[in-house]
C-alpha cells in the first residue's frame, strides 16, 4: 500500500511539473508573439486590391531588424511630420541608393519599368507635389500604396527614413 502511494505522489508531482512548465512556455510564447508578431486591422483604401479595408493583417515587428527591408515589401511605417502620428500600409518600392522615376504612369526603378502585378490593370501611378525622381538617399526609403489614385505616400510626404519602418505584413485574411 505504502508502495503505490509513493507511485501516486510521483506521478501527481510530475505531472504537476510538466504543467507548470507548459504554463510557463505558453506564457512566454504569447509575451514573444506580442513582441515580435502582431495583428492589426487595415483602415483605408490605400493599399487595394492587395489588402483591403478592414482586413486583419499579421505584422512581424522584429525579422527586418535581421534580414533588412526588399523591394516588394508591405510595410507598417510612420511617416516623418504626421501631426496625428499615424500608421500607414504602403509597399516598398525603392532601397537607399535605388534610382525611381515617374514618367508617364509607369515607375522605373534603376532603369527598369516594374512588373507591378499587385495593380489594378491600368493603373498609372502619377507624380505627387514631392519629385522622387532622382536616387533614394542613405537609410530611406520611397514607398508606395497599391491604390496609387487615392494613396498618401513618398509622392506626397517623401523619403521614409528606416527608424520609422516598424514592421512587415506577412499574412492577411478577411
Amino acid at each position: 500500500m505504502n508502495n503505490t502511494l509513493e507511485k501516486w505522489a510521483r506521478s501527481v508531482s510530475w505531472i504537476m511539473w510538466f504543467g507548470k512548465g507548459l504554463f510557463f512556455a505558453v506564457i512566454i510564447i504569447l509575451i514573444l508573439m506580442r513582441s515580435v508578431i502582431t495583428v492589426i486591422r487595415v483602415d483605408g483604401h490605400s493599399m487595394d486590391p492587395t489588402l483591403r479595408d478592414g482586413q486583419w493583417v499579421a505584422v512581424d515587428l522584429g525579422s527586418n531588424n535581421f534580414k533588412g527591408w526588399d523591394r516588394g515589401d508591405i510595410a507598417i511605417l510612420k511617416f516623418p511630420g504626421d501631426p496625428l502620428n499615424s500608421w500607414y500600409v504602403k509597399r516598398v518600392i525603392g532601397l537607399p541608393g535605388d534610382v525611381i522615376l515617374i514618367e508617364n504612369g509607369v515607375v522605373t526603378r534603376n532603369g527598369e519599368v516594374l512588373n507591378e502585378n499587385y495593380l489594378l490593370p491600368g493603373t498609372l501611378t502619377e507624380n505627387g507635389v514631392v519629385d522622387v525622381s532622382m536616387q533614394v538617399p542613405a537609410d530611406k526609403y520611397l514607398v508606395l500604396g497599391d491604390n496609387r489614385n487615392i494613396s498618401n505616400d513618398s509622392r506626397y510626404f517623401g523619403y521614409v527614413p528606416e527608424s520609422n519602418l516598424y514592421g512587415e505584413v506577412i499574412g492577411y485574411r478577411d
